[in-house]
């Protein structure tokens, strides 16, 4: 009787240890979300990639510190172009996360973060033709210290019949990859230059 007491108490003391393991261990399950997410809305971009889905309020936050914002929506071709060579050049440089910030729904229904990030980058933005500032896709913002480093936002706006595919040929795919590469070395502390467009 008292071997099998001794018994029960070993294994539940081992049941207790493995389940206190188990529990404090970080299985990361929001950062698999974003990626999987993140993959099925853009299609140049796979589940391994470093995206981070983030909101008008952590952006405010991000925007006073340190961090690398991807701003985009989904139904915008242009940004799929973007999140590939930022991916690539995030994956090949060591950076880790880029936070997303789709924006659209906080523009369309001009919420008062969305107007303070608007405000925040007023000298990096452009007035559209009623006068009114607005963040246009894809932007790239890198922030350190609290200070813009690097801001791109090059297809946002391209006029004419200009499409996509035939934007982005070999060549430009490869300047705008060194381009970044080159912004998120600086940023991660590198020998580089980056610095604002």
């Amino acid at each position: 009787m008292k071997k099998r007491t001794i018994l029960d108490l070993v294994i539940i003391f081992a049941l207790l240890i493995l389940l206190i393991f188990l529990g404090k261990k970080d299985y990361d399950v929001d950062k698999t979300k974003d990626n999987k997410r993140f993959d099925k809305e853009y299609s140049m971009v796979n589940k391994e990639n470093v995206f981070k889905y983030t909101d008008e309020e952590e952006v405010l936050n991000i925007l006073k510190t340190n961090g690398i914002i991807f701003m985009a929506f989904k139904e915008n071709e242009w940004s799929n172009y973007y999140a590939k060579l930022l991916n690539e050049a995030a994956k090949t440089t060591g950076v880790k996360e880029i936070y997303y910030y789709n924006f659209l729904p906080d523009r369309n229904k001009k919420s008062v973060d969305y107007k303070k990030i608007t405000e925040l980058l007023k000298n990096y933005l452009k007035k559209n033709d009623l006068g009114e500032i607005n963040l246009n896709a894809p932007c790239l913002i890198v922030v350190k210290d609290g200070n813009i480093y690097a801001y791109d936002d090059e297809t946002s706006e391209v006029l004419g019949n200009e499409t996509p595919e035939s934007y982005w040929t070999d060549e430009k795919m490869i300047q705008k990859l060194e381009q970044f590469k080159i912004i998120f070395t600086s940023f991660l502390g590198g020998t580089t230059d980056g610095g604002e467009e």
